[in-house]
């Protein structure tokens, strides 16, 4: 998905340890989801080497930006209502300003019981890009070298698993 350089762009991963199936998480958050219009849902099982047990579902949000130059102000002004709405402490939000991205955790990342009264337990942010998206691999500056473009080959085959030989 294309995001403008300014739109702050969050995750939220909601926790569902009774759910059974991804279905039955989505209905448990069905009215979360029907009140924040989330651009993207998606729920799936608990990934089995993390603790616990059940479904999450994740929702894909921009957030309303004020017009500010200082990264840190814009994520945490842009943040500070769903945070209260999802019963997070937003003093705890983490903000990167070199990194443009920005995290709470429910219960100071205690994983996986720390979740807020609606079942929430983490909020990612970026500015710009979804929080999911990796960064950019690609160094700054002038036209790549032709070592620097075999070193970003190699990266990016051995992210995909496509190790060259």
């Amino acid at each position: 998905m294309q995001f403008q350089p300014t739109d702050v762009v969050a995750r939220v991963t909601f926790r569902s340890p009774s759910a059974d199936s991804a279905d039955a998480a989505l209905r448990e958050h069905r009215p979360l989801v029907n009140e924040l219009r989330p651009l993207a849902v998606e729920s799936r099982a608990v990934d089995p080497g993390d603790a616990g047990a059940g479904f999450t579902v994740e929702l894909l949000l921009t957030l309303p930006a004020p017009e500010c130059d200082d990264v840190g102000e814009v994520l945490r002004a842009a943040a500070a209502p769903l945070l209260a709405r999802l019963g997070f402490d937003a003093g705890k939000l983490d903000v990167d300003a070199e990194d443009r991205d920005a995290v709470v955790w429910a219960d100071d990342g205690a994983w996986p019981d720390g979740v807020t009264d609606c079942g929430a337990s983490v909020v990612a942010l970026r500015l710009g890009r979804d929080p999911d998206e990796p960064y950019e691999l690609v160094p700054e500056g002038g036209p790549l070298t032709g070592a620097q473009v075999r070193e970003l080959m190699a990266t990016l085959s051995s992210l995909s698993g496509n190790e060259q030989r």
